[in-house]
């Protein structure tokens, strides 16, 4: 399995996103003996856990090598299953603002960039490679 880690390749349109207090979520729900999200590294430590979850169940579904486009596709589609009751709100309300009710608008919209790549020796070199020393010119 792939090691990957997350150094926080995206903007907070992402990242905002896995911050258990948009997802309207409590430290109980993470195994943390707290009533409230006080302590900066619980915080960072439940988004981490939510973003190795995404992982994980993203490696569970593939039966090949995930790709670095892989998890950017399950970034985003997070995100969007995340925001979309927010979204669908504001498109049937475009005047109002969304209320402030977590548990039915979760998520935070904001612009999102999400960046993926993978460290080592690229795979379209070695598929480049493998072809270059296949071809075999037509005569």
């Amino acid at each position: 399995m792939t090691a990957w880690r997350f150094d926080h390749p995206c903007n907070p349109g992402i990242v905002d996103n896995f911050y258990p207090r948009y997802a309207s979520k409590t430290p109980s729900d993470f195994g943390i003996n707290a009533p409230e999200w006080n302590d900066l590294d619980q915080v960072e430590q439940a988004i981490l856990d939510s973003m190795q979850s995404l992982m994980q169940s993203l490696s569970a579904s593939r039966d090949r090598q995930i790709l670095p486009s892989d998890v950017v596709d399950a970034l985003i589609d997070h995100v969007v299953r995340t925001t979309k009751t927010s979204r669908e709100f504001e498109e049937m309300n475009p005047t109002c603002r969304i209320p402030d009710d977590l548990a039915l608008y979760p998520g935070r919209m904001s612009h999102s960039t999400c960046m993926c790549f993978r460290v080592g020796r690229p795979l379209l070199w070695k598929c480049q490679r493998i072809l270059w020393i296949g071809w075999k010119d037509p005569e």
